[in-house]
């Protein structure tokens, strides 16, 4: 065999070797951290669909506790009356509430008011037998409801005065119809499609969480328990492959680009001399050394206008584009779309970090737990073109006002949280009342068909808080001052 026949063989077997090593390489690594990602994106869907599902059912308790503690609705379970009914339980609360069903109880479980009303088309319905018969089987409860063929988020609560001294008596029952607008809100605010299935008979339990992994995306179905009823709801979504096919796309781009690496790096070797050889040598080093760093941010030497200078311009467009992609999947995993802030699992990192350092160096660490006022209502009225500039407006506004050095970061639909490092709580009051001065203004001077308005709730850092507490007692605090701006606007 003729050496030049030898040598051949022998470059094609390299070629061949080299493609399968790098194939091998790039499955076997590259995309086992990928797949860790898309693990932990699943993960991650699967906490803001059940906090989503939760926060509908808290959101219906909330609604609640105003008449529950209540020192009119107690007085009536002790002596009915019309005027009470009259008052209170007109179509405007239906609507404005979004409840269907209100009924109350004395202590012996005569119903001393029941009424329903359809908040959507605005007209009066009949409250269900069974719902009558069985609510107030469920005293103090929260959850889904089988009522028929019908599943109704069911709140009860028995009532006291407003100062909670008295002793508890009756029961209170606000229900509201799961229906394709009421699922169509919680899947635009989780911002995923979400797909409700409900059990037609009884049956054993089923997992919380079940994961059917398909070629280029994953089912998940998450159960809900009814409250009256041993079945299950099945919300079920369809969780795409996104990072995974971008890793797949990127391990491609990298192959064809070591691919054209190799390939030319052959051909040159095979024809080419000394100059030629060098060249190539310098080229192959700088890609290994790409390659082996792992650091897109490097560049290969472009020198000539032969093929080797083109390859070398092409080496590091292919880098351009990979770098691109690669920026654009750390965008997206920090930055909400929407707003332009820190999304919840970075702002959550950075805190964590900032509440390390505040207690190292014992500096002032204040947060605020924002959450916009009536945003459910314009997306309703108005429509989500409204409410996505309502949120723009006030996200713009805590980016304008706060320092560089201060995270801001939406938590999920109208939440926010606003991190303030080296800050007494005093200065951050003044911040915020800033903000909320700007909000107000925004709203008078564009004539927004609604009050433009937000409640908040700051907490200042204490060693031994975890993150966990730290930001549920500014969540809490929220609720309170939430509480007091509807009382404020209820009184006027």
């Amino acid at each position: 065999m003729k050496i030049k026949t030898k040598v051949f063989y022998f470059f094609i077997l390299f070629f061949v070797a080299s493609f399968s090593i790098m194939l091998f390489i790039g499955s076997t690594t590259a995309m086992k951290g990928y797949d860790i990602l898309e693990e932990e994106r699943l993960n991650w869907e699967i906490k803001r669909i059940e906090s989503g599902i939760s926060h509908l059912v808290r959101m219906h308790e909330s609604i609640l506790l105003d008449w529950a503690k209540w020192d009119d609705a107690y007085a009536f379970i002790e002596q009915p009356n019309e005027e009470f009914i009259t008052s209170n339980f007109s179509r405007g609360l239906f609507i404005d509430q979004t409840i269907n069903y209100a009924i109350i109880y004395d202590d012996n479980g005569r119903v001393l008011f029941k009424q329903g009303h359809d908040y959507l088309n605005n007209e009066p319905i009949d409250v269900p037998k069974q719902l009558i018969d069985d609510a107030f089987l469920y005293p103090e409860t929260s959850g889904f409801f089988k009522i028929g063929d019908m599943t109704l988020v069911y709140t009860s609560m028995k009532l006291t005065d407003t100062q909670e001294t008295a002793p508890e008596k009756g029961l209170i029952v606000f229900a509201t119809i799961v229906n394709q607008p009421l699922i169509k809100s919680l899947s635009e605010s989780l911002l995923i499609d979400l797909n409700w299935e409900y059990p037609v008979v009884q049956y054993s339990e089923v997992p919380p969480i079940q994961v059917m992994r398909q070629n280029d995306h994953t089912d998940l179905n998450v159960h809900v328990e009814y409250v009256n009823f041993l079945g299950n709801i099945s919300i079920i979504t369809e969780i795409p492959h996104d990072i995974t096919s971008l890793g797949k796309e990127t391990l491609m781009d990298t192959l064809i680009m070591f691919t054209t690496v190799f390939l030319v790096l052959t051909i040159v070797m095979y024809y080419g001399v000394h100059d030629g050889v060098a060249r190539i040598s310098e080229l192959s080093g700088e890609v290994l050394v790409i390659h082996n760093r792992q650091d897109l941010h490097l560049r290969v030497t472009s020198k000539g206008k032969d093929d080797i200078g083109i390859l070398a311009d092409n080496i590091n467009d292919m880098l351009d584009q990979l770098e691109e992609k690669n920026n654009q999947i750390l965008e997206y995993a920090t930055y909400d779309v929407l707003t332009g802030v820190l999304t919840r699992r970075i702002g959550f990192e950075r805190l964590e970090m900032a509440m390390e350092a505040a207690k190292k160096n014992k500096t002032d660490l204040v947060i605020c737990f924002i959450d916009i006022n009536n945003l459910k209502e314009v997306n309703d009225t108005l429509g989500h073109n409204a409410g996505d500039q309502y949120l723009k407006i006030v996200s713009d506004s805590l980016m304008n006002n706060t320092r560089s050095t201060d995270i801001v970061c939406r938590l999920g639909g109208d939440e926010f949280l606003v991190v303030f490092h080296h800050c007494p709580e005093r200065k951050a009051y003044e911040t915020l009342s800033r903000i909320e001065k700007e909000i107000e203004s925004i709203s008078e001077t564009e004539n927004a068909p609604y009050k433009m308005s937000i409640s908040k709730g700051v907490v200042s850092y204490v060693s031994d808080m975890s993150l966990t507490s730290f930001v549920e007692q500014a969540d809490k605090k929220m609720y309170e001052d939430k509480k007091r701006n509807k009382s404020l606007v209820d009184s006027e």
